[in-house]
């Protein structure tokens, strides 16, 4: 993939409409999309659960915690794991509140933003449900440059402890479907490859301190402190809220992400204790995603900054698909400086956590030297 990464990439964008074209079923102009904003009975439709009503107390719930056993990017169905190139397309949510068509991205008429130069004819389509999914899409395109089970490998690192791995805690848990007050937190694992989890709701997993404050598994670095639950989904806050810095999943690695926007929903079973389905949708400017994400096609591309920049300049950010502005990301005669992101997650339940200690960092793959 590395060195042939870059010219296909671009070759591709001639004819990646074909590819990526959606036309979203029932709507024929871009108008305000009328269920965006009706509550929600589950952690997967267009929008999240609203928050429900009562007081942000700690009531002394239960806490749980689940280990991502798999992470869903856009280039396979959650269900069949099969290759899909509409995967893309039901991952994330709708968060600019509109539909946009084929039609209208091609006409950049869509009324979000204006297509930055050399952006795909689609750039801006929709998903289904008028989901906002602009990383996904482009990954799934560029997946066709590498490994066709690209994802299942990924997942196979994370089953087997070969790569770090998220921990989903909540915290403060009642027993009935609806409750204020859930905060949440996600850590950070190190890869234990020769004792990976057994997956059976037991394992225990060490913490990479990094992720926490002095150390400390009651001060994570990525918390959700106004998480909610309702209608036994729980939600790590408010629609358009800032969480601060947050892991995201890009290619084969996490990466620390400052978004405009992150949200993650999980559903749970009635007694709490599984995840039935789980879905996660950020939003980058375009400076956040030069800083978080050039390192990464830096090593993609073998440590090449020449090729690496050109994937980003010529790839990636002339397809972003909202304006850098408050929510919802909308300023129609602005040229689009942000990007929509959606995984899912699939997440198990595990036992405890624990911190691990304290380790050299590893060296990049470039450190030896670039062109």
């Amino acid at each position: 993939m590395v060195n042939r990464l870059l010219p296909w990439m671009i070759a591709a964008l001639s004819g990646a409409g074909a590819l990526c074209c959606q036309q979203v079923a029932g709507i024929t102009d871009r108008d305000l999309d009328p269920a965006w904003n009706q509550p929600s009975t589950s952690g997967t439709e267009r929008r999240p659960p609203e928050r429900v009503d009562g007081g942000v107390n700690p009531e002394g719930g239960v806490s749980r915690l689940f280990g991502a056993h798999a992470v869903f990017l856009g280039t396979i169905n959650p269900d069949t794991r099969k290759a899909d190139t509409a995967a893309w397309k039901r991952l994330g949510f709708d968060v600019d509140g509109k539909c946009t068509t084929q039609a209208q991205s091609e006409s950049d008429s869509t009324g979000v933003c204006k297509k930055p130069a050399g952006a795909q004819a689609d750039s801006l389509v929709d998903g289904d449900a008028c989901r906002d999914n602009s990383g996904g899409k482009l990954l799934n395109l560029g997946a066709m440059v590498l490994a066709g089970d690209f994802e299942l490998s990924l997942n196979k690192k994370l089953q087997l402890s070969q790569m770090p791995m998220m921990v989903l805690a909540l915290e403060d848990l009642g027993d009935g479907p609806d409750d204020p007050y859930v905060p949440g937190a996600i850590y950070i694992t190190v890869p234990a490859p020769d004792n990976p989890p057994l997956w059976g709701g037991k394992d225990e997993v060490w913490v990479d301190p990094s992720c926490l404050t002095a150390g400390d598994l009651k001060q994570p670095r990525y918390a959700s402190k106004t998480g909610y639950l309702k209608n036994n989904v729980w939600v790590s806050g408010d629609f358009n809220s800032v969480p601060g810095p947050m892991p995201l999943m890009v290619f084969d690695g996490l990466v620390e992400v400052n978004p405009l926007m992150m949200v993650i929903t999980a559903q749970l079973n009635t007694t709490h204790d599984a995840v039935i389905k789980s879905m996660a949708s950020a939003v980058l400017d375009t400076e956040e995603v030069k800083r978080s994400l050039g390192p990464v096609f830096y090593q993609m591309t073998g440590c090449s900054q020449t090729q690496a920049d050109m994937i980003m300049n010529q790839f990636v950010l002339p397809n972003a698909d909202l304006a850098a502005v408050a929510y919802p990301f909308v300023a129609a005669d602005q040229v689009c400086n942000a990007m929509s992101w959606g995984l899912g997650i699939e997440w198990l339940m595990i036992r405890s956590v624990l911190v691990a200690g304290a380790s050299p960092p590893k060296p990049s793959a470039c450190d030896a030297g670039a062109d």
